[in-house]
């Protein structure tokens, strides 16, 4: 089952005789997205030209992937061909510049008690270049591969700077979106978060209590939470397949 990564028709508009409360959720869901708590113009204009403007763009603009990162590993245990996840400081950090490329490739190293593995990016934006340095604790995620002389390496791994006491222990399972190659993942994660903490209250279900409860479906805006924040117990596989009671119940709120 294929699943739309964005809302197919806009909202429709709202029409006599319609509630209020409808029409409210209507004209909530147009709200630019400029207007959200962290974007501004300057993003607003990068989200536009790759198709989201509004929040419900934003909203319904589902992961097309999910990372299964409940299982923190040490280091020596990588096994090459494997998405894994590990947590260590940052021991090596080099900026290089690729003239035939015209791009900045980085190349660093991850450290635990348990030993090292490779960090790589080629073609590294900006704001990775500037955002990460020696000594920094990181949770890194990605496919493990085999290194130079040995050292097995992670390929454009997305990571997390971990602050002061943050070890991690939040079991995690986190979506992957498509987005503008200038804006970062984790940016996306957190305007998405920032929609539903402000919208989720504000959204209008199209379907009849009785056709949810016939077909044993969420409610579409508890499903859009389930589709864009993962529980801890949550299946990876029905998430990744779209096949998950969330995907089922907004595929029947779109209908």
């Amino acid at each position: 089952m294929n699943l739309p990564r964005r809302r197919a028709t806009k909202s429709p508009p709202a029409m006599p005789g319609s509630s209020s409360s409808t029409q409210a959720a209507v004209r909530n869901l147009q709200t630019p997205l400029r207007f959200l708590k962290g974007i501004g113009p300057k993003r607003a204009e990068q989200l536009a030209a790759f198709g989201l403007q509004t929040v419900e763009d934003l909203l319904y603009h589902l992961p097309f992937r999910y990372e299964d990162r409940r299982h923190v590993k040490n280091i020596d245990q990588a096994v090459v061909g494997r998405e894994e996840t590990f947590i260590g400081a940052l021991a090596v950090m080099q900026k290089k510049y690729n003239p035939r490329r015209r791009s900045q490739v980085l190349i660093g190293q991850l450290t635990d008690p348990s030993g090292a593995i490779g960090l790589v990016w080629y073609r590294a934006p900006s704001y990775l270049v500037n955002a990460l340095s020696p000594g920094q604790r990181l949770a890194v995620h990605g496919k493990v591969e085999a290194g130079m002389g040995g050292l097995r390496q992670l390929v454009h791994p997305e990571f997390e700077i971990l602050e002061g006491d943050d070890s991690w222990n939040e079991p995690k399972i986190l979506p992957v979106y498509e987005h503008p190659a200038t804006v970062p993942l984790s940016l996306m994660r957190r305007w998405v978060a920032e929609a539903l903490t402000v919208y989720r209250g504000k959204l209008a279900t199209h379907m009849p209590l009785s056709t949810m409860q016939r077909q044993k479906l969420m409610d579409p805006t508890d499903a859009l939470v389930h589709l864009h924040q993962p529980p801890a117990q949550a299946s990876v596989a029905a998430l990744n397949s779209f096949s998950s009671g969330a995907h089922r119940s907004i595929i029947f709120d779109e209908l």
